[in-house]
Parts: structure tokens; C-alpha cells; sequence
């Protein structure tokens, strides 16, 4: 349920964001928003909203990079929301939800992957080496059903 809030916020953001880059270009009359919106200015809002779109269908996918692209474009989005505090302030509200929830998943990729690095090393330098194998001699000291078992 959580997920399908979460997915359905990034979603919806995303396509506010959009908002932006029609009313810059003058492909409709948007209300909403009453400062006047400059072109490059309306290419960082698209930007923002692919970038959040992206990661709402990365996040689907359960695709490990999400939370990257999540932390992009929440910069993004922040930034632009500064430019137009007046009409668009309550976007960080969205902005600090998807924080709250791409910031954590990014530290545990972080710990995952040092995990992994750490689990690669120490498993090389007690692996044996590739031509020592295991002899019959080797087991004797061993207790029968040990040896049987081996």
C-alpha cells in the first residue's frame, strides 16, 4: 500500500512538473501558475518531470539506481521551486516525502555494495588454491562417519 502511495506521489509530481514547461512554451493557458515562466527555465521543469517519471517506472521495476535519479531530481525540483516559491512552495512537501524514502534506500545500496566488495576480498584471501585438492590422507584423522559422509 506504502509503495503504491509512494509510486502514485513521484508520479504525480512528475506531472505537475509539466505544468511548467506548457506554460513557458504557450501551449496552454495555465493558471496555476502566475509568474512568468522563461523558456530554459520551462526545459528544467520537463527535465525535472522526466526525471521524476523515471524514477516512479524505476522504482516499479525495482531497478537499484532508482534512488539516484530520485536524489537528481529532487535537487532539480527544489531549485526550481525556489524560482517560482509563490506558486509552486508546496512541491518541497512532495519534494521531502521522496527524500525520506530515496535517501535510505541509497545508503543501504552503499552498504550492500561495500558489503559485497569486503565479502569478494575476504573470500579470496581464504580460498584455497586451485590446484590443492583434497586427499585420502587428508581424512584419515577424521571420524568414520565424517569420512564416509566426505
Amino acid at each position: 500500500m506504502l509503495k503504491t502511495v509512494f509510486i502514485f506521489v513521484i508520479a504525480i509530481h512528475g506531472l505537475i512538473h509539466l505544468l511548467g514547461f506548457v506554460k513557458a512554451f504557450d501551449m496552454a493557458n495555465i493558471t496555476e501558475l502566475s509568474i512568468p515562466i522563461s523558456k530554459p527555465m520551462g526545459v528544467a521543469w520537463l527535465v525535472a518531470s522526466v526525471l521524476f517519471l523515471t524514477t516512479a517506472v524505476l522504482y516499479i521495476m525495482s531497478y537499484r539506481f532508482w534512488p539516484f535519479i530520485a536524489i537528481i531530481a529532487v535537487i532539480l525540483s527544489q531549485f526550481i521551486i525556489f524560482t517560482a516559491w509563490g506558486d509552486a512552495k508546496f512541491g518541497t512537501i512532495a519534494n521531502l516525502i521522496i527524500l525520506l524514502v530515496a535517501l535510505p534506500a541509497a545508503g543501504d545500496w552503499f552498504f550492500n555494495s561495500k558489503v559485497s566488495s569486503e565479502q569478494d576480498y575476504l573470500l579470496e584471501q581464504v580460498s584455497p588454491p586451485e590446484d590443492q585438492r583434497i586427499q585420502e590422507e587428508d581424512l584419515q584423522h577424521l571420524p568414520d562417519i565424517v569420512q564416509t559422509w566426505l
